[in-house]
């Protein structure tokens, strides 16, 4: 894996990345709560989740219309759900983080991968589902990738993208044939595919060690603040930390070993 030199040059595909992305986080986040139940996206007017009340432009403004609204329907005063406003600052980093490791187009490439994954780590928080119309494109969309930026071969990409989704799907075989319970989810095993082809066959281990550490130290502080055992049954969203993890990697590069 070619790892990105870090700097910053403001282009004007540069500068339309950060103008445009706060409003792809509010479609990322859209698609994420919408997709899992099966409500349609693109033809649907935005509405409130409580009354039903269509909305104007002003208030759909990203970040703005949160704050000016107090996180509150005008129409109805239903609470807006957090994940929204969150969202589109997560879209609004991902674009500057791609400003610094990237150039022209592979700006755009590498905010497409990064919205997507908000999209995604939308969709488990909420529904404890990832989409096969988000992963399995995303998978692709890595491999085609590679020819436009050089982190990857395709090669790489491609074999990277069948060990990780392989390793997943039979640790989460091996979890549900010996306790009897889904402990990883297919789709956390289809993720881990795109993973893998778009950070390659070294990145692999780096996402992994990644997205299992930050999983468990949120299972350890949640322990922490509520001072409450974790229930033994409960299901943890996995696709967020597995999400950050692997924009980490692709834009950081993967982890090194110190040895003293």
């Amino acid at each position: 894996m070619t790892l990105p030199a870090l700097s910053f040059a403001l282009t004007p595909l540069t500068l339309a990345a950060l103008v445009l992305s706060p409003f792809a986080g509010s479609l990322a986040a859209l698609v994420g709560q919408r997709l899992p139940q099966g409500r349609p996206v693109v033809i649907a007017r935005s509405a409130c989740d409580h009354c039903g009340a269509t909305l104007g432009p002003f208030e759909l403004i990203p970040l703005v219309s949160f704050a000016v609204q107090r996180g509150r329907c005008r129409h109805c005063g239903g609470r807006i759900p957090i994940m929204l406003p969150l969202a589109e600052l997560a879209a609004i980093v991902v674009a500057a983080s791609a400003a610094f490791a990237f150039y022209g187009w592979s700006v755009w490439i590498a905010c497409a991968l990064g919205w997507t994954l908000i999209a995604l780590t939308v969709s488990d928080v909420t529904a404890l589902r990832l989409p096969d119309v988000l992963t399995l494109p995303l998978a692709a969309a890595g491999l085609l990738a590679s020819y436009r930026t050089g982190m990857v071969t395709f090669i790489d990409g491609a074999v990277g993208a069948v060990i990780a989704f392989g390793l997943f799907a039979a640790l989460g075989f091996i979890y549900r044939r010996w306790r009897g319970r889904i402990g990883l989810g297919f789709g956390d095993a289809k993720l881990m595919g795109a993973a893998g082809a778009w950070v390659g066959v070294s990145g692999v281990p780096s996402v992994m060690l990644i997205g299992a550490g930050g999983a468990l130290l949120a299972v350890l502080a949640t322990v922490a603040i509520t001072r409450q055992p974790w229930p033994r049954h409960r299901r943890i969203a996995f696709a967020p930390w597995l999400c950050l993890a692997i924009w980490w990697v692709y834009v950081v590069g993967p982890l090194k070993l110190v040895l003293f």
